[in-house]
Order: structure tokens, then sequence, then C-alpha cells
């Protein structure tokens, strides 16, 4: 006993930590090497039997084709959305053959010559190999042990306040929608008590047969049923309503808070904490891992549709304007901004320009502006509940749309700040890409 609360004396005492950082998952002296065994020994007998890596059925009855890009990069795996929206959700072992798909593809261009190729390190590479293998492999009783073994004591949330996390816990009540984003990929269902009212309106994110999983919404859960369904942690935000707090402290319900994130770098990092704070640590690494290695590939991919295009032709004005009462511009201070930086580093065929902003996250273009900003490409982000694009004179007019070189994207998913904004960054990378076959 004494040691035990010794050591999480000395883990308080820890002044800071990158939860990216892979000495988290492999922190024990012990547990490396029995992984690392675990990993060569499945090797070997994945050797003799169906490898890991062979084609799955979901890619089999996919109707979903690789990019109109494909022309000019045939040489490369082919990308399709459904299969990687299928795999954010949390196929692991889709996860697993992507990742290894992309590596290869890196390879291949960077021996063709394609400059500032850019891949997973050869640490993050093993370690999510090891983890798909232990993943894949293992019942829920066999990873559990080795998730508790691997979390963090302590976390400190998004608020300041340090939460203990408990073996026990495995009952959670999610009530934003990052952590509901986070835990219906890492964590099994029967484990979410219930669902942010909202979230099954987005069936453009999460498929109805993954919802179904967890019939209750949070709204409709009175304290009475609350108490009863035994939460053992809720995670709550900065703007959750207070009387419900009231309620979830009455009951001693353990909560931790998550803030609302306004930066693409802030998801991997909320991620991981989830995984530490619901004892998913491991599932939560490998998606972690998994998501670096998909920008990565985006970026491999407009780098070399870059050196394959003709770089004498004068460069194209882009302009990406969100729809909905009025037209306006996204900034610097919002995802789908910095989704467009970086996607554009490697467009320097287009003439665009992302405003800006530490105060707003969009910019009011009038037609006025359009008109006179003579646009040769749109990209137009608009609700997904639109069913039906309004087209006003002011677009009608311009270059882009008599060319129809206009290409329509779900805001709903440029703005989440889950695990789904490398699905954003692909569909801006359609948009993209199509420049190029223009």
């Amino acid at each position: 006993m004494g040691n035990k609360m010794q050591a999480q004396d000395a883990k308080k005492q820890t002044p800071s930590y990158n939860l990216l950082s892979p000495r988290y998952l492999l922190s024990s002296t012990w547990l490396p090497y029995l992984l690392f065994s675990g990993f060569i020994l499945g090797w070997w007998v994945l050797a003799f039997q169906t490898p890991l890596s062979a084609p799955l059925s979901f890619r089999e009855t996919s109707q979903t084709l690789a990019l109109k890009t494909s022309a000019l990069l045939k040489e490369l795996s082919p990308l399709q959305r459904d299969a990687l929206q299928h795999a954010l959700s949390g196929n692991f072992p889709l996860m697993l053959e992507f990742i290894d798909q992309w590596d290869h593809d890196a390879q291949l261009l960077a021996d063709q010559g394609v400059p500032n190729i850019q891949r997973l390190s050869a640490e993050s590479y093993l370690q999510a190999h090891i983890l798909g293998h232990l993943l894949h492999n293992n019942s829920q009783e066999i990873l559990r042990p080795l998730n508790c073994k691997m979390n963090l004591e302590w976390v400190q949330d998004d608020s300041g306040r340090q939460v203990r996390i408990e073996d026990t816990f495995h009952r959670f009540l999610p009530q934003t929608y990052i952590a509901a984003s986070f835990l219906l990929a890492i964590a099994q269902p029967d484990e979410i008590i219930g669902l942010p009212k909202g979230l099954r309106q987005l069936s453009q994110l999460y498929p109805p047969d993954v919802l179904s999983k967890v019939s209750v919404d949070i709204d409709r859960i009175h304290s009475e049923k609350l108490y009863l369904n035994c939460p053992d942690l809720a995670f709550v935000a900065p703007y959750s309503h207070p009387p419900v707090l009231e309620v979830l402290r009455n009951q001693n319900i353990q909560l931790y808070s998550l803030k609302y994130i306004n930066a693409v770098s802030e998801i991997q990092e909320a991620l991981l904490k989830v995984g530490h704070a619901s004892n998913h640590i491991l599932e939560a690494q490998l998606l972690a891992i998994f998501m670096e290695a998909c920008f990565f590939s985006i970026d491999n991919r407009l780098q070399a549709l870059e050196e394959k295009s003709d770089r004498s032709k004068t460069a194209r004005r882009l302009i990406y304007l969100s729809q909905r009462q009025h037209y306006a511009q996204p900034t610097t201070k919002c995802l789908t901004g910095q989704l467009m930086v970086r996607a554009l580093k490697f467009c320097p065929h287009l003439s665009a320009l992302i405003p800006e902003s530490e105060d707003d996250w969009r910019i009011p273009f009038e037609h006025e502006q359009i008109l006179h900003a003579a646009p040769d490409y749109l990209i137009i982000s608009t609700p997904y509940a639109d069913s039906v694009v309004r087209v006003d004179d002011a677009l009608l007019q311009t270059k882009a749309f008599k060319s129809g070189h206009i290409f329509y994207i779900d805001e709903s998913v440029q703005e989440s700040p889950t695990q789904y904004i490398a699905l954003a960054y692909f569909d801006l990378f359609q948009a993209l890409a199509a420049t190029h076959c223009l």
C-alpha cells in the first residue's frame, strides 16, 4: 500500500507531459517486452494464415471509387471516402491496412523523386502495428487490464482540474459531441450511457447502425434514471447547463471538462485525454496515429499532383465560400481555414487567400466582392441539411460557374472538431485535386 501511495504522489508531481509521446504507451518496464514478443509471435502465426493486410469485405462491397485524379496517380493505392470514414469510426484492422498502404505509397513517391514526402516515423509505424495486432487478436477481457496498465492515473482536464482515473471506470456519459465521437470509435457501445441531443441528425458522420447501439439520448435521461445507470465519469463542457452539472455532482459522478476545440492540432491531444480517462488509451493511440498518417497521405498526394502538373500555367483564382444566409470566407481561426492553409501549401497553381483573424471565424463576402474577384474555381460549403443548393446571380455570372468549376462540400464535416477532421481534409483534397484535371 505504501509503495502505491508513493507512486501516485510521484505522478501528481510530474510537471508536464506530452500526451502524443509514444513513451506513454511503452512506459512499463516489462510490458514492452511482452508486447514486442506478442507482436513477433503473432507475425509468424499470421504468416501461415490469412494476412491481416488482405482485402477486407468492406472494400469489396464499397461502391465509392477512387478519386477523379486516379489517372494521374494510378500507381498509388485507392483512397475511398467511405472506407476512410469507416476506419475513423473505429475499424482498427482497416486503419492498419491503410497505414501499410500509405507507407508503401510514400516510399514509391520518394523513389520517383517527388520531394518533401512525409511518412510516419519508424517508431510510430511499429507502434501502430503492435497496437493493431493487440486490438485485432484479443478480447475486451484481455485488453482492459492492458489499458489500465498503460493509463495515466491522473489527467488534467481543460478546466485545469486534476482528475483521478480509476481502473473501474467503464460507464461514461458524454455530454459533448467531441467526447461522444471519440467514445463511439474507441469504446464499447454498452459503455456509453447516452448520446448528446442532435448527434443522431449527423448521419453523414455517424451511420445509424452505429448510433442504434446506443439507444438513449442524454436529454431524455432524468435524474433518477441517471442514477440507476451508474455513470463513472461524465464528459462535460464549460458551457454545460449549470443545473445539469449540479445534478451530476449531487450523485457523486466524476466530471471531466472538455473545451471546444478551435485548432486542428488540439484534436489528437483531446482524443488521447479521452482515451486515458475512459481506459481506452490503446485504441485512442492507434486512432491518433491513423489520423496523422491520413494527413501525411493526403499531403503527399497533393505534392505528387503538383509535381505532375504544368507549372508554366498562370495561377488560377480559387475562392472558398461558406453558404448560409449570406456568403462568407473562413478565416485561420476556424478549422476549415486551417485545413485550407495546409492544403494550399501544396497548390502553387492556385491563387487563393484565407484571411487571418484572431476574432472572427468567418468574414462576410458580398456579391460585389465575388464578381470583382472573378474566381476560376469555387469551393462552396453548405449545411448538410440543405438539400437544395441556392445559386444566385453573383455565382451565375462567375467564370467558375459558367465553366462548371464549382465544388460543393459538407460544412458540418468541415467544422467537426473530432477524428473526422481527417475526412474533412479528404473532402478538400477532392476539390483541390480536381483543379489539376480541369
